[in-house]
């Protein structure tokens, strides 16, 4: 079957369709354009913004900064020692546990007279406290110790004197037998107890301060 126009093979081959070179020459194909279909809208270019170039260089080596120092503490400021007697070299017998300080004059005893030292003992207990709470310093061992230097180590809050030969230097005689105040600290000077041994009078006298102490 002959078929003038070669589009028409399509439909009737079911193959694709070859058309030899030379034969195009004599194929009249004329292709219909629709001039009522619509022109293509011109699509403007877009100008696409480019990122920067941007070079690396190495990096100057950072400097390392130098630690700084720890602030050392701020001292604390102490007053100057005074070359007087020297307050380590103080040996006392108890506690002191509640910074009543005694002070007795035995040069021969360690601390005091066993019989007196017995007795003081009784009189502490009668306050309701214990030789843990007090402390027994025997100037008799260290002769010409002044108020200053016992007043340094001990720093004492309540005070007992037993005797004249008891006082340190330094120390002014306080009113006898009679609670009074030595700075923040409760002084009692009164008896000792040579004097209080077999007088009852003196005794009781003692006593009644001592309550208060």
């Amino acid at each position: 079957m002959i078929v003038e126009n070669p589009l028409a093979l399509a439909y009737l081959l079911p193959g694709d369709v070859f058309i030899l070179r030379d034969e195009i020459p004599a194929l009249p194909i004329t292709l219909a354009v629709d001039e009522t279909t619509a022109q293509p809208e011109m699509i403007e270019p877009v100008t696409v913004a480019q990122e920067p170039v941007v070079t690396y260089t190495n990096p100057k080596p950072i400097a390392e900064q130098p630690i700084a120092p720890a602030i050392p503490a701020i001292p604390k400021i102490t007053a100057p020692t005074v070359a007087e007697t020297p307050a380590a070299a103080f040996k006392y017998a108890g506690g002191f546990g509640q910074k009543f300080l005694v002070i007795v004059n035995y040069p021969e005893h360690d601390v005091m007279e066993p019989a007196h030292f017995s007795a003081l003992e009784s009189t502490i207990k009668r306050k309701e406290m214990q030789l843990g709470d007090v402390a027994i310093f025997n100037i008799g061992k260290y002769p010409g110790t002044d108020i200053k230097a016992i007043g340094r180590f001990f720093k004492p809050k309540r005070m007992l004197l037993l005797g004249k030969d008891s006082f340190p230097e330094g120390l002014a005689e306080p009113v006898f037998n009679q609670l009074t105040m030595l700075g923040s600290c409760q002084l009692l000077y009164s008896y000792s107890f040579n004097e209080m041994m077999g007088n009852k009078e003196q005794v009781k006298a003692f006593w009644e301060q001592m309550k208060m102490l």
